[in-house]
């Protein structure tokens, strides 16, 4: 272990003498720095922004006047995903699916207000944030500083001087895979202060922070093997370089990249327009449930009728403009759901795909590790639309029971017509204020944990792999 250390130590006296590897973790540390800070300030702004207007926007529908409740219906409201404090770290897709939906009757709107267009795969080479940077640029860093750790001692001819001295091949590459570790550890380290710190104090979750700087000290960790095992192998600094950047631009660039064209070939999805047009379709195949008159509701006139024991709709002592106003959301809420469904099934096969490329490239697998812990990952924005869709749904139909209820069928009729009617069959505007607010919060982290592990268990292979790498690079008798 002595040896090791000594070795350690030379090599760090000899980075310090570099300018090339002084500039180099000067300028990555530099910036590494600034994306967390600036993340972090830039999530604290959105955190605000959004809670702000969400508040606004829950004041303005409970600020309505006495209204027919199916006015409600139609003036809806809008919802906010607030981020988690994770994303300064990884923003993952929330730059990507918008940030608020537009809540009305009848309709399921998409997602608003995104900071990028969104792709077919959901897909970014990344912004400038810590998880771009730790994922993309810092395996750079540790090329420019270690490529040359073995094969320098090499064309130098001190590695024979050390061998003849009886230090093993493998304490001298422990001791330049120690260098790596220690830079890599000044990275995690700030990761580590920005994980810790990320977002508002009472929104903070210290287990997820801990899982987020224990994936990417496993992901730094394949990288320093795998350059120190490649320095080790090669004879000469400038074909290890070769080698370690092909490599680079292989797992971080191509690999990415076929796999989101492959993921979308093998599930696309449908053209909003054909979507649009199919959803459409069906929900005019339902009729239309403002029409007493419509024939697609002949039946359930008839049960309502039944159940009540009367013979006509003005015999019921219920609206019964309501109770279709009830059935129409309820069937319409099928179809939005299942064509809503059929969309996100796709996209998550896109993912399952690009998942399985895991295997070929380690920033796969650290992406999709990352974003699920962070809780930015597709999963968490599917679960922000469903979470809108259930409180929409929720919302109009107890509106919809509002006007069943409370506003007299008679009435109801005539207030097209009758400007006394329409005033008569207002509701009071406690009625909406009364409603529950939506209330959008992150997984838990155990959950957000447990959807991590298929990516957790690609990058722990990768690690073994690399570690065998090294082992089988440091055992070779041939130098």
């Amino acid at each position: 272990m002595s040896a090791v250390w000594s070795i350690a130590k030379a090599e760090m006296a000899w980075l310090s003498r570099s300018r090339l590897a002084q500039m180099s973790a000067g300028i990555f540390l530099l910036l590494l720095a600034l994306s967390a800070l600036t993340s972090t300030v830039f999530l604290s702004e959105q955190f605000d922004h959004r809670q702000t207007h969400q508040d606004e926007a829950t004041d303005i529908f409970e600020d309505q006047p006495d209204r027919h409740p199916h006015r409600m219906v139609h003036y809806g409201q809008y919802v906010f995903r607030t981020p988690p404090p994770l994303a300064s770290i990884d923003p993952g897709l929330d730059a990507y699916g918008g940030t608020s939906i537009f809540l009305e009757g009848h309709r399921q709107n998409a997602a608003m207000f995104a900071g990028a267009s969104e792709g077919a795969a959901m897909v970014r080479f990344g912004n400038l944030t810590p998880a771009f940077i730790l994922q993309v640029l810092a395996p750079l860093l540790l090329i420019l500083i270690g490529h040359s750790g073995l094969t320098r001692e090499r064309e130098s001819s001190t590695l024979q001087v050390l061998l003849a001295q009886g230090v093993k091949l493998r304490s001298i590459a422990l001791g330049k895979l120690t260098v790596q570790l220690i830079i890599s550890a000044v990275c995690v380290l700030v990761l580590a202060v920005a994980a810790f710190t990320a977002g508002p104090e009472d929104t903070r979750d210290s287990v997820s922070a801990t899982a987020v700087v224990l994936v990417y000290a496993v992901y730094l960790a394949i990288w320093a093997l795998a350059v120190t095992s490649i320095s080790t192998m090669l004879r000469r600094s400038s074909s290890a370089f070769l080698v370690l950047a092909a490599l680079w631009m292989i797992v971080t660039i191509v690999v990415p990249r076929v796999a989101a064209d492959v993921a979308s070939t093998a599930a696309p999805l449908e053209s909003a327009f054909a979507r649009q047009m199919a959803l459409a379709t069906s929900l005019r195949a339902l009729g239309d449930s403002h029409n007493p008159s419509d024939p697609n509701y002949v039946d359930f006139q008839s049960k309502v009728l039944a159940d009540y024991g009367v013979e006509t709709l003005d015999e019921l002592p219920i609206n019964i403009r309501g109770l279709m106003a009830v059935e129409g959301e309820r069937q319409g809420a099928e179809v939005l759901a299942r064509f809503s469904g059929a969309d996100q099934d796709a996209r998550v096969r896109q993912q399952e795909i690009i998942g399985v490329a895991g295997l070929l490239s380690p920033v796969l697998a650290i992406q999709r590790a990352s974003q699920a812990i962070a809780g930015t990952d597709l999963a968490a924005y599917h679960r922000f639309l469903n979470t809108a869709e259930e409180h929409r749904l929720a919302f109009v139909q107890a509106l919809n029971m509002l006007q069943a209820t409370e506003v007299d069928y008679t009435l109801d009729k005539l207030k097209s017509i009758d400007v006394q009617a329409e005033r008569a069959t207002r509701v009071s505007a406690d009625a909406w204020r009364s409603l529950p607010a939506f209330v959008f919060e992150p997984a838990a982290s155990s959950t957000r944990i447990a959807n991590a592990i298929p990516s957790v268990i690609l990058l722990l292979l990768w690690f073994a792999g690399s570690t065998g790498l090294f082992l089988w690079a440091t055992g070779r008798r041939n130098l």
